[in-house]
């Protein structure tokens, strides 16, 4: 059965306990119980229950385009495509590069000029100043810095740094981050292209890891294919952006205070 790689993002309201829903984007038409979501469409993940909704305006993204990274804050959304993509206005998209579409327009966040020919960006959260979190599809080199496709760079708007060094944390070269989100203090979330073992934690290409970078401990903190067995074979390319965690033993995510906002060289908001 082939994969069906899958953009996965879980977005959060602000409130001492909410909800936390899960939207994700597929490369191909997946039937999730009942609901039909096509690779230019997304559908929210709400208890279980699958809501059919769009990246930026419906229509605007290819049906034959692929979605590889996504985050929505503050009624933004920013996104990265598999192919170039010609938007509305004038706005041609390569895989360098982050779109970001606010109001219904579309502009370019991240030119990607900076990155060797070839390297695509497959994961992205924005900050409230407007950086950027990134993780690319193979090793780039950037102003003499490496970053292997398992870390996160950091994008200020004009110079790109070392975010996260995920070797320094036992992620092996062979694994592709290709999902990122923040999560409170020093957690980030994250999902790779392969299943495999970290800090102890076994996972699939489809759940959600979350590392404590101040301690380099890992957790399994959501099992897709619990979430829907259709999600099985699939590669998840995006991730939560929960706040204090996401529990796939209850189903229930307890919300701290979360700020988007650079603190102690780890994906917080």
């Amino acid at each position: 059965m082939p994969r069906i790689p899958l953009l996965f993002s879980l977005l959060l309201f602000a409130a001492s306990v909410a909800s936390a829903n899960v939207v994700f984007s597929p490369d191909t038409a997946v039937d999730l119980g009942g609901t039909v979501v096509f690779d230019d469409e997304a559908a929210e993940d709400s208890g279980g229950v699958a809501n059919l909704i769009t990246i930026g305006n419906p229509g605007d993204v290819p049906e034959e385009t692929d979605v590889n990274g996504y985050d929505a804050y503050s009624g933004d959304t920013y996104f990265t495509t598999d192919t170039t993509v010609e938007l509305p206005g004038g706005v041609v998209a390569t895989p360098a590069m982050v779109v970001r579409e606010s109001g219904g327009l579309y502009s370019i966040e991240f030119d990607g000029a900076v990155l060797p020919a070839g390297v695509t960006v497959d994961a992205v959260f924005a900050f409230s100043n407007g950086d950027l979190a990134l993780s690319f599809d193979t090793t780039a080199e950037v102003s003499s810095t490496v970053f292997a496709d398992e870390d996160l760079a950091l994008w200020d708007g004009a110079s790109m740094s070392m975010y996260v060094d995920m070797s320094s944390h036992g992620v092996p070269t062979a694994m592709d981050l290709d999902g990122v989100a923040p999560g409170a203090g020093d957690v980030v979330y994250v999902s790779f292209d392969v299943s495999g073992t970290l800090g102890g934690v076994d996972f699939d290409d489809e759940d959600i890891l979350g590392l404590d970078t101040g301690t380099s401990t890992w957790s399994l903190d959501y099992d897709g294919s619990a979430a829907f067995a259709s999600l099985a074979p699939v590669d998840v390319i995006a991730v939560p952006e929960p706040a204090a965690g996401v529990s796939a033993l209850s189903g229930a995510l307890m919300i701290g205070a979360l700020l988007r906002r650079r603190r102690s060289g780890v994906a917080n908001r």
